[in-house]
């Protein structure tokens, strides 16, 4: 099978899931709790090492640079969902330590940090894969790390039920673990960045998808918005008996569509213009100021502006997923899941 940047785009949209797992803290916080008698104040201890650690993932940017996206997201997976799956097993005490505390702050920093290779890494190949016109690619793409923890907590709970602070409640992180390393090594044969001359002929080739080329970015804001509308309902159908976990996993799949070739094969082949292609490419080729090293960019007033801007986004998400759990937990009224509070967070 070739490749090209269809392909890569759609392996992205799956690799993107594990990137938004990190916000879930609050789905098994609780349980943890309980089950090593942790005060409110040592959870959000463990919660708020996401955000100490996010002031370290430059890091993952200066690996993607040394080591290109492929290998780069190899070592970001793996060390994800290696130190989630040590989590699960201290958390579950199989695996028996003398102070869980600072064990779990540097696993979820660890995981923290794992993510951030592997989100730097998918958007880097974006950009470069869809030069000139990489706003839509990426925008999807954002938008599928934005729900990944709604869609976590809802399929887990759908399939596994469970109190928020009851034990079973801790096989969550397994199944974070299994996810996000599963996910990520089956899309990597998809993911690469493609050469000038790979992207000039994928352009001049861009009618063999069974869906026409204006229409694939429709199509996948169409799959996104499906996707939050029907994890959204599950927060509200949860007292029912009915699971929507099916639905999930199979609108998850439905970015495969781009990928299947034209049913008609008699049909002329409609060439793309490789004009604007072209200036793209060029304008990719263009030094940008921004490429003078983290010693220049450190004297621009936008990269500390820009670092205010994401810390103290980062600092708000961040205080919110790390007590999602003890807020549901505490409010008086209608009983509301963390699982619910988890994916409504992430539809918004």
């Amino acid at each position: 099978m070739k490749l090209t940047p269809l392909h890569a785009l759609v392996g992205t949209l799956w690799a993107a899931l594990p990137c938004g797992f990190l916000y879930t803290f609050s789905m098994f916080s609780e349980a943890l709790a309980k089950a090593f008698d942790f005060s409110e104040s040592q959870v959000s201890t463990i919660g708020m090492c996401q955000l100490a650690m996010g002031l370290a993932t430059f890091t993952a940017g200066i690996l993607v640079d040394l080591i290109g996206v492929r290998r780069a997201l190899l070592i970001g997976c793996l060390v994800n969902a290696g130190a989630w799956g040590i989590f699960a097993l201290i958390a579950n005490k199989i695996l028996l330590v003398q102070s869980p505390l600072p064990v779990f702050c540097a696993l979820i920093a660890l995981s923290t940090w794992g993510t951030s290779v592997c989100t730097g890494s998918l958007f880097s190949a974006l950009s470069k894969n869809f030069a000139g016109h990489s706003s839509g690619p990426i925008g999807v793409a954002k938008a599928q790390v934005g729900i990944a923890g709604g869609v976590a907590a809802q399929v887990f709970v759908g399939f596994f039920p469970s109190r928020d602070d009851a034990p079973e409640r801790l096989y969550y992180i397994y199944f974070l673990s299994a996810s996000s390393g599963l996910l990520v090594l089956l899309s990597l044969p998809l993911i690469r960045v493609f050469s000038q001359s790979e992207l000039m002929a994928a352009s001049a080739g861009r009618g063999d998808s069974c869906i026409t080329p204006q229409w694939h970015l429709k199509t996948l804001i169409a799959i996104t918005l499906l996707l939050v509308a029907t994890t959204q309902a599950c927060s509200f159908i949860d007292d029912k008996g009915i699971n929507l976990s099916p639905a999930i996993l199979i609108i998850l799949a439905l970015p495969a569509l781009l990928l299947f070739p034209k049913c008609n094969l008699s049909s002329p082949r409609k060439t793309a213009a490789v004009g604007p292609v072209k200036a793209a490419l060029e304008d990719q080729n263009r030094v940008s100021p921004w490429a003078g090293g983290p010693a220049q960019m450190l004297r621009r007033p936008e990269t500390w502006l820009l670092w205010f801007t994401v810390f103290a986004l980062m600092g708000g998400g961040t205080l919110l997923t790390t007590n999602l759990g003890a807020i549901t937990a505490s409010r008086s009224g209608p009983l509301a899941s963390a699982a619910t509070a988890v994916a409504t967070f992430s539809c918004a």
